[in-house]
This record gives structure tokens, sequence and C-alpha cells, in this order.
């Protein structure tokens, strides 16, 4: 069980996964041997790779274990507590609703939907409520059987908490704040854009509303801070004050002033310049709350969707912070797809950002304007030099040159083979800062992808890259940092065995699941694959302490962590440059040589197949 910062009871023992038998009857696993068997010998051995047969199936088609979960809440002389609540979370696939429980029993269902995507979700988060008490979060593994146990409640701090307005506006009746604990913040930003549309609680302490402005809510003594949310659509969107540590909460009371709204008005124009009809036949406008913890993150507040060519969007109060707004069109029939490369003028999109202050009343106009094909050119030359990663010359691969235009996206503006000597002549681009964005693409992205820019007074300059690794390479031997110890490791110090190598980064939504189903095969063949196999994931993140506290709080232990240190953060660091890492998750097996026998996105490979067929090679020889 891991402590998450509150007050925690042992709700159950993982009870970790199953041990699959492995048996080479049929060139399988475990020798039978070469002596004579007897029959009784033959019954377990067949009975046995009848066990190994079921789990491979359950392993393949996500076998859905139902169970049943009952609760008994006490307080700290063992009484049932009257009336609390209960809900399950389970780390990044969201919430079940809340349940409400009496006279300290309740039972939850994984077949009623208490326990979100319990086909696929290994681990949980069960928060129990009450009046009164503090709130008890418990982490879990996912059982596999009905379970009985008791949780204990402790009393709370009982916390007043008071909110005022600058404006002196008063504040509404049904609004109701969120006491968010840090781990769990993340939560309520991606919940914006469906305030409004109905309820979202998300508080996990007991709050009541004494009044309008005044509530009560109950923390525990050692609590480790919270942050308090406010997102009442038409009075204020997505205010977050805090975090409140044992100082601010000294004399169990807080107040909180929210600041004067900024007032936001948008306008969607039609374009006088029609011929005779505009290309687009719909269009959405998207405003985006920047996070407060991260710039590269954003959450979407508001999305509004017409077919109306003109409209004006009144009045939305938004909190004083950093935002996006984006305005897109696109056709009204769905047949018509984007084609990237290729400028379908239907397709348009602008962003404007904003960092908005209290008070501040601002008019957002969008406009669409059609496409300009002479936007990327210029007086600035290039000669990209292209060679595979051992310096041998890339002649005769394709390539394509792309614009990254401002409104259309990625323009495909020139195409062609790389020459004999390697060299790709680039001549007439755009020098300016906000249009000199290219992307080079070898063979259609599968051997690379190169962005620069042609900035400074220089009209001719040259370019140097280098096609990543490929199926075939030997890998290269670079430095990676373990994210918990700092030691340096190189792919060299794991030879001799095969390595499956994914990376990823924190903030990359596709990665999670990934990672997760890697640390659920980690943990499944830990016994059988010691000694001969490696699952390494290595972080693009920029910072290496980030990565150690995101793997810790969602128990993701069963892999060795890296981080790529060396050279810039992200996708320009050593490691992503080496392997030509342009978008994660990007995964690659590696053969007991160091040979790359596999390159690609990890939800397209059998992993645990793959690896089996390397090791059994490896044992035959």
């Amino acid at each position: 069980m891991k402590e998450s910062g509150l007050k925690t009871a042992v709700l159950w023992e993982a009870s970790g996964e199953d041990k699959k038998v492995r048996c080479k009857l049929c060139n399988w696993r475990c020798v039978v041997g070469k002596s004579k068997i007897g029959r009784t010998t033959m019954k377990y051995t067949w009975f046995l790779s009848l066990v190994v047969l079921v789990m491979m199936a359950e392993a393949a088609f996500g076998v859905q274990y139902d169970f049943n979960v009952r609760l008994k809440i006490v307080d700290c002389g063992g009484e049932p507590i009257p009336e609390f609540e209960v809900r399950v979370h389970s780390h990044d696939k969201g919430f079940a609703p809340w349940r409400q429980g009496k006279d300290g029993g309740i039972l939850l269902r994984s077949t009623d939907g208490d326990f979100p995507l319990y086909g696929s979700a290994l681990h949980y988060q069960v928060i129990v409520r009450a009046p009164g008490f503090a709130p008890t979060i418990i982490d879990m593994e996912r059982p596999k059987g009905d379970i009985d146990r008791t949780v204990v409640l402790t009393k709370g701090r009982a916390v007043e908490l008071k909110i005022t307005t600058a404006d002196g506006r008063a504040i509404p009746d049904a609004l109701m704040p969120t006491i968010a604990f840090p781990d769990f913040q993340g939560r309520f930003w991606r919940s914006l854009q469906h305030r409004g549309k109905h309820e979202i609680d998300l508080n996990f302490t007991s709050l009541s509303k004494i009044r309008p402005g005044y509530y009560n809510f109950y923390i525990a003594p050692d609590s480790p801070g919270i942050y308090v949310f406010v997102d009442h659509p038409g009075f204020m969107r997505a205010f977050r004050a805090g975090p409140f540590g044992k100082e601010e909460l000294a004399d169990d009371k807080l107040e909180i002033e929210l600041p004067k709204p900024v007032e936001l008005e948008i306008v969607v124009k039609t374009p006088k310049q029609l011929l005779e009809k505009l290309p687009y036949d719909v269009w959405r406008v998207d405003i985006v709350r920047q996070s407060p913890d991260d710039e590269k993150k954003g959450y979407p507040l508001t999305g509004i969707k017409s077919d109306e060519m003109g409209m004006r969007i009144d009045r939305e109060f938004l909190a004083p912070a950093d935002y996006w707004i984006i305005f897109q069109t696109g056709p009204a029939d769905k047949t018509l797809e984007f084609v990237q490369g290729r400028v379908n003028p239907a397709f348009y999109r602008d962003m404007k950002k904003y960092s908005f202050t209290p008070g501040q009343v601002e008019k957002v106009v969008f406009k669409y304007t059609a496409y300009d094909e002479n936007r990327h050119k210029g007086d600035h030359n290039v000669v990209v030099n292209i060679r595979w990663h051992d310096g041998k010359s890339a002649a005769g691969m394709p390539y394509s040159l792309y614009h990254q235009d401002k409104h259309f996206g990625s323009v495909i503006i020139k195409e062609g083979v790389i020459p004999d000597n390697g060299q790709i002549e680039l001549t007439g681009l755009s020098g300016e800062e906000a249009t000199s964005h290219f992307t080079l693409e070898i063979d259609k992205g599968k051997l690379g992808r190169y962005l620069f820019q042609l900035l400074g007074e220089e009209k001719t300059r040259q370019l140097e890259y280098k096609i990543a690794p490929q199926k075939g390479d030997i890998a290269p031997d670079i430095t990676f940092v373990d994210i918990f110890t700092g030691h340096r490791l190189k792919f060299s110090d794991h030879r001799g065995k095969v390595l499956f190598v994914e990376f990823w980064a924190t903030w990359c939504g596709p990665c999670q699941g990934p990672v997760e189903h890697l640390c659920e095969i980690a943990s499944r063949q830990k016994a059988y694959w010691d000694g001969k196999s490696v699952l390494l994931c290595i972080s693009i993140d920029d910072e290496k302490e980030e990565v150690a506290r995101y793997v810790s709080n969602r128990g993701w232990l069963g892999v060795e962590h890296l981080w790529c240190e060396e050279g810039e953060p992200g996708f320009k660091s050593v490691g992503a440059k080496t392997y030509g890492i342009t978008g994660v998750p990007t995964a690659l097996l590696i053969d007991q040589s160091g040979r790359i026998v596999w390159r690609g996105h990890p939800r397209t490979i059998d992993i645990e197949v793959k690896i089996d067929e390397l090791l059994q090679n490896s044992e035959g020889k």
C-alpha cells in the first residue's frame, strides 16, 4: 500500500499476479526430461499446459474478473459511521460515481460500475468521506475475488471557508468550491470542459454550505495542504487558490477573495470578399486555460460549435490567467477528410494567446483568411546533408519538405529523391520569424523528421542530419540516467539480454496506457525473465525529479525508469535525437547482440510473444 499523504487505512493486501506455469511441452518452457515419463506425470503435464493456455488467453483478450468489495466504515472506537460516501478512482482512467453508505456498511460491485474500467485498470484508489471526519484515500491492487474489509476514519479538523469578491459581486447560492489535494488537482482541471453540462463533485472532503460564500469542511491534522478551486459558469471560471498548508490553516479558518473576473467577448466574422461561397460550413471556438504549473499543458473550458457564418459570444467570466482561444473551421460533410501536407480550404485554424489581468475586458475577433501560396517564400537558401546513422549517404531515399502554415497546418512545398551526394538544395525560403518553420521528412517520416528555421542575416547555410537507427542496425550506445538512483547507464550494460525500450513523457496522454501495460508485463514475467530480459522506460521530460514523483504516485515500478539527461530537454535531448524520436510513445526491441529487431508504436507489438521468441531462439543455440 502506498501512502498518499493523507490519513490511510489498510483496505486489503495486494493479491499479486498469477504465477504462470511454463512448460516446454511442444517447445514451450519447462523441460519435462529425457527419461521415461509415467502416466501420472503426463496428466499433470497436460494439466499445467492447459493452465498456461488459459492464462495466455486471459492476457490476450483482457478477461475481466468480477468482484465485490464489502466495506465496513467505523470510527476510532469501532462504532459504525451512520452516513458516509465512497467513490473509486482508477488513476488516469477516471472516477466512478459517489456511492452512499449507511450504518457503517456498503457493497461495491465491479459489474455495477463502482470500479471504472475494471477489466483493464490494475490499480485503484478508494476515497471515503463522512461529515465530521477526515477523508481517507486507500491505494490498492485490483482484486480477483470478493473481499471484506474494515476502514477506520478519524475525526477531522473543521475548517471554515469564507469566499468574497474583489468587485462586490454576490456569491451565487449554487456555487460550491472544490477542495483538492495536491496529487489530485489534475483531475479537477480535466473536468473543466464538462462544467455546466452536469454536476461534478470532486470534493474528497465533506464540504457543506452554511450560506452563500460560507462553507465548512474537514481535513486530517497532518494534511499535506489543499487547493481551493472555484468554477461556476456565468460567474467565475477556472480559479485556483493555494496551496494552503498548516500555517495558513492554523486557526481553522480560511478566507479567499476572488479577483475581479475577466470579461471575454468572442466575435466570428464572415469575410467580405466572398466569391460564391465560404469554403467551410461549420466552425468551432475553444477556450483553453493554460496550466498554472506547466505552460505546455492546457485544459479546455468551453467549446462552441455553429453552422452560422457569423456570431457573437458574449461575456465569458474567466479567472485572470493565461489562455488560448482557438478558432477552427471544417466541412459539414464528414466524408471530407483533412489530408496531411495538402491544402484544403475548409480546414482553417487560428489561435490567439492572452495573459488576462483582473477586470480586463477583451474582445477577440476571428475571421477566415484564404491560403497564401507565397507565404513560405523568401531569399534564404540551405543545403541539407542527409546521412545514415553510420555516416553513409542516404542517396535514393524519398523526401518531402513541409512548410508550417499558421492557419492550414503542414503543407508540402517540395518533394524529391535524395541525390547520390546525399545533399538536398532548398532555395527561396522565408527567414521571417512568423513564416520560417519548415519540416524535412525522409520516406514520409518513417526514417526521420527534422524541423528547422532560417532566421538571421545569413542567407545561405548548411545543415546535416543523421537518419535514426532502424531495424537491423546496432543500437547506438549512449548514456541515460536512472531517475531514482542517478546512476548513468548504457544499453551495453545489459548486453546479452533482450531489451524492450519505450520512450515516453509524463505529459503525453497516449503514453500512459503503454507504460502501465509494460509494468504489468514486468510484474507477470519477473521470475522467468530475470537475468534474461530488461524492460526500460526512457523519459524525455524536462526534469528527472518530476518523472520520479509521477511514476511513484502511480506505482509504475516494475520496469527500469531512465531519463534523457544529455543535451537540451525533450525531443532535443541527445537520447531522443540519436534515436530519431519525434513523437512519443516510440519503442524499440533490441536482441542479445545489441541489434534492433523492431521499432514502432508499443501498441502494435505483442511484447511478451516477441521477447519470448528471442529468448527461445537463444536457448536453442
